[in-house]
């Protein structure tokens, strides 16, 4: 089972007919395949993402793989009530992704910085972001550079947000503003209409 964002792979009939792949090395290049790819048998999506007006709230979907995957440990997913324990801590959670690394800023507009569509070479990078804000729902992380910290951006999306220094998933990549450097909304794993979705798919904490 593969966790993403339901916005990645929303079941559109343009979409339906192409067959659906997961990676799990560091990095590949397109058109190249990587060297361990694995075929997606079925997907879903949490239904209530199609609600009008729940945008982000419920953009998760799980991928149900081919077969089994050797040599990686699956990561665990956040229990209820933990995310309300460290709201008034800073915490801190490290983000995954194979996305854009920003913008460079000079004459002109902003250039974008890193994996495609800047180049052909897509590398998973982490970064560390600092707790905002929590909703039932969302789980909001600043992203912004002048803390020093990092986070999400372009092409990011459905990638994990981990319990800092932890391979718990506590939220997954959703939305982040335009400029990639202030904010970041991110549908939780623990609230009660993703376990909903998530518990017919994978045992729950």
């Amino acid at each position: 089972m593969f966790l993403t964002a339901a916005h990645c792979i929303d079941g559109r009939p343009e979409r339906q007919a192409v067959p659906l792949f997961v990676t799990f090395d560091s990095e590949w290049s397109y058109p190249g395949s990587p060297s361990d790819l694995h075929a997606v048998a079925t997907y879903d999506w949490n239904p209530l993402f199609d609600a009008p007006g729940f945008g982000t709230r419920h953009d998760n979907a799980v991928l149900t793989l081919e077969g089994p995957v050797s040599g990686i440990a699956p990561a665990g997913l956040a229990a209820p009530g933990v995310l309300e324990e460290l709201r008034a801590t800073g915490a801190l959670f490290d983000s995954v992704g194979y996305g854009m690394q920003g913008f460079d800023r000079g004459d002109g507009p902003p250039q974008p910085v890193g994996n495609p569509p800047v180049s052909g070479l897509w590398q998973r990078r982490a970064a560390t972001s600092r707790f905002a804000a929590l909703t039932p729902d969302t789980l909001h992380l600043l992203t912004e550079d002048a803390i020093d910290l990092g986070g999400n951006c372009y092409a990011d999306s459905g990638g994990p947000h981990l319990l800092g220094g932890t391979d718990v998933v506590a939220a997954t990549s959703s939305w982040i503003d335009t400029m990639c450097e202030a904010l970041s909304a991110n549908p939780r794993v623990d609230s009660a209409d993703a376990r909903a979705f998530l518990g017919g798919f994978v045992s729950l904490p």
